[in-house]
């Protein structure tokens, strides 16, 4: 009898391994998440107040008021869940039957019962985020962000919790992350139809009336500055060229497919250098992802759209006129349309190419029993081989490119304070900044959004007489991030990018939404060098990371 008792015991505590949430429960965790979604990937792009003249505010709103609400109903259904008051309770699933599970039980099955690296390096960025608001002089400012772009303490706040609560492992998320992201490409092609119109002398919603006729050309969209719209292309782009390479629908790829056209069209409009940063990074991981997939021939699909449509914006400049719209650094390439049709017309012949090859040599693409890998070819085909050649040619185009510009004089190769629109002037005083300030502050940060304040103390004069404008951004997310929040938020904001890339990779192959998603956080990352964190587009970066470690665990769970 005893020993009947000892097993039985041994059998609960198995059973109680592989609990996962029955469908009541997993639905309504996962309904109040895809809200929260739909939330911030379609009404979110699109709020605006007084048109451009409160944006950051405005948009700094919405985002609050949105997260509030949805983490108080997050938590009243976590309750929900946790008490048993959703109709017929909860129940464990094993190989055996239904169990009684417990609160913990619950809890691990809605949350997750793993840690991953970038939940740890999250917590840690929080930690910074708290520190330097203790360090802070100006206590108000710090909490408040007033002084920046809405970046302090209370935004930190929001986005940790938001972290926390998307990333957590709900039920069936990966369907309904379908349907959102289809929506999701249908509210940023409207945005990229906006820049489009505007750039080519059409508001018609009027966006630009007030502005001074000098100042229209770095106003756009929905988003206000050519740089945040440019960082919004710099998600929503990768996001769709990642979904375009995974999807077996062809319908749902063609929807893809008119949303990556459309965001390389909003390159011009965008007339931001951020855009190629982000995006040429982008193209670098689909090249290796493509590879690794055995799907080389989407990669020159992706380019065949994204070249079209690029030189589809320019042909339509030319046709209609740009109303006084002007390009500058890399869009200049818009002012040799011939070589964009030669570009396209080579890219059309290496993909015919590629398709006579699978025609004549057809790869076999298979999904094993629980979803759980795609788009993999049972025989390699020499498949390391391949991924050592694209590395090869991406490391000899990029030093072509150094040789070419050093060689050629070019501006962007040339590093002094009016680099990059006098990026090299504010990063070079920001890192001197750094320099001076005491240890503690080198640890933790001087305070949140507290740039503008070492700056007008220190190079207020000169930041006039140098750039004519007043900075409160190092226009360079990891050397602000030095500053206000010290090594330690530096550090951790890296480690939160970098290991959240990491884990996407490893499990690439366990659904057909961790690419697109990880794409994404790669593209930030990447422009994140030359931008300025804000309340309108930084947290897609934290939704975008919170989503890809929530579709990991996942597909960890499965």
């Amino acid at each position: 009898m005893n020993k009947r008792n000892s097993q039985d015991k041994n059998k609960h505590y198995s059973v109680n391994k592989t609990i996962k949430v029955d469908s009541g429960s997993g639905r309504l965790m996962t309904g109040i998440t895809s809200a929260f979604l739909l939330y911030m990937l379609v009404i979110y792009p699109l709020a605006l107040h007084d048109h451009y003249f409160d944006i950051t505010y405005t948009k700094y709103t919405v985002f609050k008021v949105g997260m509030i609400l949805f983490a108080v109903i997050w938590a009243m259904g976590l309750v929900i869940v946790l008490t048993g008051i959703n109709a017929g309770g909860m129940k464990g699933r094993h190989a055996g039957g239904n169990v009684k599970v417990g609160t913990m039980d619950k809890l691990k099955a809605v949350i997750c019962d793993g840690v991953y690296g970038t939940d740890i390096c999250m917590v840690l960025f929080f930690i910074s985020g708290v520190m330097s608001f203790i360090m802070a002089e100006d206590k108000k400012n710090a909490f408040t962000g007033a002084q920046g772009r809405y970046c302090g303490l209370a935004f930190m706040i929001l986005i940790f919790i938001m972290y926390i609560i998307v990333s957590a492992r709900v039920s069936n998320m990966e369907k309904m992350w379908s349907l959102i992201s289809m929506v999701f490409v249908l509210v940023s092609s409207v945005t990229f139809i906006i820049a489009i119109l505007q750039n080519i002398g059409f508001d018609p919603f009027k966006l630009l009336d007030g502005i001074n006729r000098k100042q229209r050309n770095i106003y756009v969209s929905t988003f206000g500055n050519i740089d945040i719209f440019g960082s919004f292309i710099c998600i929503a782009l990768p996001l769709f060229m990642g979904l375009y390479v995974t999807e077996k629908s062809n319908i749902k790829r063609i929807v893809y497919g008119i949303g990556v056209f459309a965001g390389f069209m909003a390159f011009i409009p965008a007339n931001a250098d951020v855009v190629f940063a982000g995006v040429g990074a982008t193209v670098i991981a689909v090249l290796f992802a493509t590879v690794y997939m055995e799907r080389v021939d989407r990669l020159f699909e992706l380019v065949m759209l994204g070249s079209g449509g690029y030189l589809g914006m320019v042909l339509l400049r030319m046709l209609v006129g740009t109303n006084g719209a002007k390009i500058t650094g890399f869009n200049r390439l818009a002012e040799h349309p011939a070589l964009l049709v030669i570009i396209f017309a080579v890219v059309l012949f290496i993909r015919l190419i590629i398709q006579v090859y699978i025609n004549r040599n057809k790869t076999e693409i298979y999904i094993n029993e629980n979803k759980s890998e795609v788009y993999i070819n049972k025989q390699k085909n020499g498949t390391g081989i391949k991924l050592i050649i694209a590395l090869a040619v991406v490391l000899i185009s990029g030093i072509a490119v150094i040789i070419y510009g050093r060689k050629n004089n070019l501006a962007m190769f040339d590093f002094n304070d009016k680099w990059g629109s006098y990026r090299g002037y504010i990063w070079r005083r920001v890192t001197g900044l750094y320099g001076e300030l005491p240890f503690v502050q080198k640890i933790f940060g001087h305070g949140n959004e507290s740039i503008r304040s070492l700056m007008d103390d220190r190079f207020y004069d000169e930041m006039l007489q140098v750039t004519g404008t007043v900075y409160d951004n190092a226009h360079n997310e990891y050397l602000q991030y030095l500053v206000t929040q010290g090594l330690l938020g530096m550090l951790s904001y890296v480690g939160v990018v970098g290991t959240a890339v990491i884990t996407g990779v490893k499990k690439i192959k366990k659904s057909p939404y961790i690419l697109g998603l990880l794409l994404a956080v790669i593209s930030y990352g990447v422009q994140a060098i030359f931008n300025v964190n804000q309340c309108i587009t930084t947290p897609y970066m934290f939704l975008m990371t919170a989503m890809l470690i929530g579709m990991c665990r996942r597909a960890t769970e499965e």
